[in-house]
């Protein structure tokens, strides 16, 4: 009985062995492809034109304060009161605003990321406001932590 129970684990072990390499080829790269990878999202991701996006954007703060970016025709923009965003303790500090400014540029989905507006300042480079399209409505927003949670601040645009 003991000698059935060693040829019993040894064929599994060696089965199990043989197909290790195809299982870890197939669920390694699904693994890593899970993660940062292209948005998904329950609204419909937008590409916007320069034309939608010259403007002011507005936020509403917890105390009913607000924050802004108001973008120009000339690639610049300028805001006011925007919060600091904590992606350690996933959170917006409204008590800690600032009014950067610099220039915008629209940015696509080509490289299979979120389309938006990527922001370029002087003290932070390549920071983006993603774009959706929420049932008709373009709105912008700002993810905090993993965007994978889903936490985010949006931003309006002023009629």
């Amino acid at each position: 009985m003991g000698e059935w129970d060693v040829i019993k684990r040894g064929r599994t072990s060696s089965r199990v062995n043989s197909c290790l390499p195809t299982f870890l080829a197939l669920v390694v790269p699904m693994v890593l492809l899970s993660g940062c990878s292209a948005y998904t999202w329950d609204e419909s991701a937008h590409t916007p034109s320069e034309a939608e996006i010259v403007g002011l954007w507005e936020a509403d703060g917890p105390d009913g304060s607000r924050a802004s970016y108001s973008f120009s025709a000339d690639g610049t923009w300028t805001s006011h009161g925007v919060p600091a965003v904590d992606d350690v303790d996933c959170e917006v500090d409204w008590s800690s605003t600032a009014d950067p400014s610099g220039t915008w540029k629209v940015r696509g989905d080509d490289d299979g990321q979120a389309p938006g507006v990527t922001i370029d300042e002087a003290d932070y480079t390549g920071r983006r406001l993603l774009a959706l399209d929420d049932d008709g409505v373009l709105r912008l927003f700002t993810t905090i932590c993993d965007p994978d949670r889903g936490l985010r601040l949006y931003w309006d645009k002023s009629k």
